[in-house]
């Protein structure tokens, strides 16, 4: 009962905030609270949305939906229109019973329509409902007037509501521009509210929640009202409730919700206005033989199109899609701008390279000799020793230290080519009619293969049609086919022949030495000339360490914030640690190769933040190694300066969060997190993360005031 009403307060605050695309709690607080400066409106929009997440949750809907607002946030604009358009009677009453079950059904059934294609259903559901009811009172003597806005009428005002001309009235008012004017009243007009007071708290709420929304809504709008000019329409119309503030919604939904917000965000936007004004003039008209007003079309019907059409495309670019709707734009696109490349292996099949030990890239892609054209995607490794691929004089095939050294599979996979019996050839002479010698070639998915050459004659133990495993010894380095000296091929192609052109994809999860012969780990990327690669190699006591078991508790102590209690939980699939003393949650990813802190949520002054902090990736490899890698901006303080960056972040970042692994000898690994603007470092905060056997013994915290530590009991 307790976890059933929790869902539901939650639905409602949500509900109101995902009017706007958003899934922040103070938000949707702020625009009940304004929907309420009518209160017939906001009675009844409340009612309304409260009648459908009650009806949701007994018929058990999905959680999250609800939750998130989903659900309600379509009931929540149909009562308020009820509120505007009707006066406070037991007809309105029935009213909002009858359509709090038809805006349910519509949003069910569009929510599952559309979400095969991978698309919103935005405001339909409000549209259709809103639609049906005036076509009901057409036929009766309370027909409603939609042209006429009954905010601005005695029944709205007689109930508490204040008076619309005192506002407008406001001294304020008079020196505004034209083009600030008229967004304020559009914005109003999102609740049904005719006055510029409206406007100004809602943009005000806007502004606070994010940057991002406000300026691509208030460049949306501009503009609308300067293509209204060309369109050499009356530009009157422009900030009535029917109009104006679909601009504002697709500006919206497309510059920072469904898409990553960027420079080609915002110029889609610019380019979309003029063809969101022919369906806006041209649903006018057509609407206009039923007397019903556009509403919210232009902008549900041109923001889905777009959309879809960005699903349509064959080569994925920017405009990237949200992984998921987050918070805010800023949040959006602050971890977009870092999980590009933190899980970009996502996108891969995990393939390791096909070798034991570090081997150099002699020849990468596009390169000088033979990886060219139809199969420049291609790699040739050789084994060096000392700054030499060979010893002695390298006259001969075993002087090379590469030669004779086992080749393993990428992963698993069945064999569906091979060749064995080609003779190595002697140094500096190569076969250009078998040219490319002893190979093996592995199916792994249908449209994905790898093929290993230049084998040594007769090293390869299988046989067309067998399966192998990840790491198998598929045959030794050899000298056949097209090579004059000891090296081996490694390409992946997407068919079945040898021969076949070359395809460019990511390796997974090794180390790559840079000019100090220190090892940087790379979790899905492509070996570029002369870099020294080699599979990593990985600590099962080291991963026990981070393997936090689902329901577990653990305790965490320190001088600055005390004690607090972390337990393990799952939420629709992902893992988080979650402070029960602050109702922080710490998202993470466990995996063979490492453990990775996902995102946070929650109180920053808390044991959890600095553990976040501290541990934000930790591969499980006892060698030494370096990493640098980016915190999402979303964990920055809320600034002046970080007002800024948000506003500036489509276009270009100034600001930097870095994670730094400085070294991890035995059982310490020390971390740092480093804060830098234009490039200049301007603070930092190192970390000592102790181990003691297969636990997480204590995270040292060291800054400019002080040293602290982090006692941890798994």
């Amino acid at each position: 009962m307790k976890e059933a009403l929790n869902l539901f307060l939650k639905s409602i605050v949500y509900s109101y905030s995902a009017i706007f695309f958003s899934r922040s709690r103070w938000f949707g607080i702020l625009l009940l609270s304004l929907t309420m400066l009518y209160p017939a409106q906001g009675v009844c929009g409340l009612f309304c949305c409260m009648m459908v997440n009650s009806m949701s949750i007994m018929l058990n809907l999905n959680k999250y939906k609800i939750e998130t607002g989903l659900y309600g946030f379509n009931a929540v604009l149909v009562g308020i229109a009820l509120g505007a358009f009707f006066t406070y009677d037991a007809l309105l009453i029935a009213l909002i019973f009858a359509l709090s079950v038809l805006v349910l059904l519509l949003t069910i059934a569009m929510d599952g329509w559309l979400q095969k294609y991978g698309l919103p259903f935005l405001a339909f559901p409000f549209l259709f409902c809103l639609w049906l009811v005036l076509l009901v009172f057409q036929q009766t003597d309370g027909y409603v007037d939609v042209n006429v806005f009954p905010m601005t009428t005695q029944h709205a005002l007689s109930i508490g509501a204040f008076s619309v001309e005192s506002v407008e009235g406001l001294s304020f008012c008079q020196y505004l521009p034209q083009p600030i004017l008229f967004y304020l009243k559009s914005l109003g007009y999102v609740f049904f509210q005719s006055d510029i007071l409206s406007g100004t708290l809602l943009m005000l709420a806007l502004l606070c929640f994010s940057r991002i929304a406000f300026c691509s809504t208030f460049l949306g709008f501009v503009m609308a009202y300067f293509c209204y000019g060309w369109f050499e329409f009356d530009i009157f119309h422009i900030p009535f409730m029917y109009f104006g503030f679909n601009f504002i919604f697709t500006s919206l939904a497309l510059g920072g919700c469904y898409l990553v917000p960027s420079k080609s965000t915002y110029a889609w936007i610019l380019l979309l206005i003029p063809a969101q004004y022919l369906v806006v003039f041209s649903s006018t008209r057509l609407l206009s033989y039923f007397m019903l007003p556009t509403f919210s079309l232009t902008f549900c019907l041109v923001s889905v199109l777009f959309l879809y059409l960005m699903k349509r495309r064959e080569v994925l670019t920017s405009p990237y899609f949200s992984y998921f709707l987050e918070a805010t734009p800023e949040d959006n696109i602050y971890y977009h701008s870092v999980n590009k490349e933190r899980f970009d292996y996502l996108n891969y099949y995990p393939f390791s390279l096909p070798f034991m030990g570090e081997w150099k890239v002699t020849q990468a892609y596009d390169g000088e000799y033979t990886h060219q054209g139809l199969w420049r995607h291609a790699l040739d490794f050789q084994l060096e020793i000392d700054g030499a691929v060979y010893k002695d004089d390298g006259y001969m095939l075993t002087d090379y230290y590469c030669y004779g050294k086992p080749v393993i599979a990428v992963s698993s996979g069945s064999i569906v080519d091979l060749r064995n019996n080609v003779v190595d050839n002697p140094i500096g002479q190569k076969n250009v009619e078998q040219n490319w010698g002893n190979y093996v070639l592995i199916k792994h998915t249908d449209t994905l293969y790898s093929l290993v050459a230049h084998l040594k004659t007769d090293s390869v133990r299988y046989k067309i049609g067998d399966t192998v495993r990840k790491g198998d010894v598929l045959g030794l380095c050899g000298n056949s086919g097209l090579s004059p000296y000891p090296h081996l091929h490694f390409q992946f192609q997407s068919s079945s022949y040898v021969g076949a052109p070359t395809l460019e994809y990511k390796l997974s999860s090794y180390f790559c030495k840079n000019e100090l012969n220190l090892s940087h780990p790379v979790s899905a990327g492509i070996p570029k000339d002369n870099d020294i690669v080699s599979n990593m190699i990985f600590d099962s006591a080291m991963a026990d360490r981070y393997k936090f078991i689902v329901g577990n508790r653990m305790t965490a102590y320190s001088d600055k914030f005390g004690e607090e209690t972390w337990e393990v939980c799952m939420q629709y699939g992902y893992n988080y640690l979650y402070c029960h003393q602050t109702g922080a949650k710490a998202w993470y990813a466990y995996r063979e190769e490492d453990f990775c802190f996902q995102r946070y949520e929650g109180e920053k002054r808390s044991n959890l933040f600095y553990f976040f902090l501290s541990n934000y990736r930790v591969y499980f490899v006892s060698e030494k190694y370096q990493l640098e890698e980016k915190y999402p901006l979303t964990l920055k303080a809320n600034t002046p300066l970080g007002w800024i960056q948000d506003i500036c972040s489509p276009v270009f970042f100034f600001m930097d969060y870095n994670y730094r692994v400085d070294s991890m000898d035995g059982g310490v690994l020390r971390t740092k997190w480093i804060k830098k603007i234009c490039k200049k470092e301007i603070s930092n905060v190192s970390f000592e993360t102790v181990y003691q056997s297969n636990q997480i013994k204590n995270v040292k915290v060291s800054d400019k005031q002080s040293v602290w530590n982090i006692q941890i009991n798994k």
